[in-house]
């Protein structure tokens, strides 16, 4: 069982029962209560994108378009190694038992890769 499905069922039984005790509008204000657990999540997932964001930019600046040629495959041939050893590093620390490739590398390899290229896509949302 992967472990976004054992997360989802915990959360759905943990939903369930705080529904069922408050109501379902209470439990977003349920969370905001709990001391320093979202606050700290928040700032745990903007390191992680600032991380992310560093890799993609300086692969930005490792391949500049020259003459309008485009490199955006060469850019993200770049990136996407960074990453994905990002990702593994943050599964060793927080997926505690859970860290271990359920798929063959290159799938994963694959997926890091498309994480990589819509990464870079929100970042070029930005801007004026």
């Amino acid at each position: 069982m992967s472990v976004l499905k054992k997360i989802g069922i915990f959360l759905a039984g943990a939903a369930a029962d705080i529904t069922k005790i408050m109501g379902f509008p209470f439990i977003s204000q349920l969370l905001g209560m709990i001391p320093g657990k979202i606050g700290h999540e928040v700032t745990t997932v903007a390191g992680d994108l600032n991380t992310f964001a560093g890799i993609v930019s300086v692969a930005e600046g490792m391949f500049p378009s020259i003459d309008g040629a485009k490199t955006g495959s060469a850019k993200l041939a770049a990136a996407a190694p960074l990453v994905q050893k990002s990702i593994q590093l943050w599964a060793q620390s927080n997926l505690p038992g859970h860290s271990k490739l359920r798929v063959a590398p290159e799938v994963f390899a694959g997926h890091v890769k498309a994480c990589t290229s819509d990464f870079a896509d929100i970042l070029n949302d930005f801007g004026e």
